[in-house]
């Protein structure tokens, strides 16, 4: 945020409250005020600014609204809204909370504490001369912004304690190729090790026309989260590395969160292998839900959850339009985007690596 944003910002007084960046020192605060709140989730930890700083050299803004302290009310964090500045002229520059990530917004104590944050991202935006904001959340509905539905979905279901149960839970034609997976030779390990889960990974979103993400932005996941929230779980056949999960923990949940595989994987089920014994890990652990993350509607890996038994949950975000006159739609399935997709399938591998974080920063 630049010195006039700021000293603007702490002259203000929006609806009573006054509205400013995180410090260093907020920390703390932030991380209760996110403990306490009944839709604070794990992407609304303080920790992402500084993996989003360092993984992508993103500008970060993370605004909290706080009372100052008057004879009716004590001095705190009445509200939080982490936000990142994109700048690309492929995809649109804009505002977001928060990219890469399935969902984050606002999350504040009353609609006073609301309002009050998405007013100063509204002049945040209209000041740097961005299109929109993006809240990556349904809730609590901001003034005057576009909501959007139907475009994708995330899910969550409970694990059962017994393992027995755990399987009979997972319907009958998934639970066949988990058990063909239990007999397929398969081993796994958990590691913090980078590789070999990065190049299982970049394979894949080259299978799927995705641009390649930057080596750092995983290096910076592993500095920012420690081995209490974050893991990576390889899965090998004779001794190869054939599939890998990067997963998060949340309290007593499990996020699996960015998954690859070899080109046999398939034949060797190692994919229905991987996150049967996630959940096993998961659990002696100490987690007790299950969060499959989020999936375009009508996607393969969307499809692929609900052959788990897993039931999808409609995401809906919302746009304050600032400049632009519509919506966002940055999905592949979009014809502007389509032949983009089918060109980046033909890059070889190495270059889209080289090329593919050059693209990727102006997805978020």
């Amino acid at each position: 945020m630049t010195a006039p944003e700021e000293a603007r910002m702490n002259r203000e007084r929006r609806n009573g409250l006054r509205v400013r960046p995180m410090t260093a020192s907020d920390r703390a605060a932030w991380a209760a005020f996110v403990r306490s709140h009944p839709r604070g989730s794990f992407f609304h930890r303080a920790e992402w600014a500084q993996a989003l700083a360092d993984g992508f050299g993103y500008e970060t803004i993370y605004l909290l609204a706080e009372e100052e302290g008057t004879e009716r009310r004590e001095p705190g964090i009445r509200g939080v809204l982490p936000l990142v500045v994109i700048r690309s002229r492929l995809f649109g520059s804009r505002l977001v909370s928060l990219p890469f990530l399935p969902e984050a917004g606002v999350l504040a104590a009353d609609d006073r504490a609301g309002q009050a944050l998405a007013a100063a991202a509204h002049d945040i935006a209209t000041a740097r001369g961005l299109s929109w904001v993006e809240y990556r959340s349904a809730e609590p509905p901001i003034p005057g912004a576009t909501r959007v539905a139907g475009r994708y979905a995330d899910f969550l279901a409970e694990m059962a304690a017994d393992p027995e149960e755990r399987l009979k839970a997972i319907p009958r034609k998934q639970r066949a190729c988990v058990r063909k997976s239990l007999k397929a030779g398969l081993d796994h390990y958990v590691t913090r090790e980078i590789e070999p889960f990065l190049t299982l990974y970049l394979r894949n979103l080259h299978h799927h026309g995705t641009p390649a993400f930057p080596r750092r932005w995983f290096a910076a996941l592993l500095r920012v989260f420690d081995e209490t929230a974050l893991d990576i779980l390889v899965v090998t056949h004779a001794g190869r590395p054939v599939s890998a999960v990067m997963s998060f923990y949340d309290g007593e949940t499990v996020l699996p969160y960015y998954a690859g595989t070899a080109p046999d994987a398939r034949r060797l089920f190692a994919h229905d292998y991987m996150y049967w014994v996630l959940m096993e890990h998961a659990w002696a652990r100490g987690c007790r839900r299950f969060d499959f993350g989020r999936s375009r509607v009508g996607s393969g890996p969307y499809h692929y959850k609900r052959h788990w038994g897993f039931v999808p949950r409609e995401l809906v975000y919302q746009y304050d339009l600032v400049t632009a006159r519509e919506p966002p739609d940055m999905r592949p399935e979009n014809s502007r985007y389509r032949l983009f997709v089918r060109m980046w399938r033909k890059l070889p591998f190495a270059r889209a690596n080289r090329l593919g974080p050059l693209v990727v920063r102006g997805l978020g």
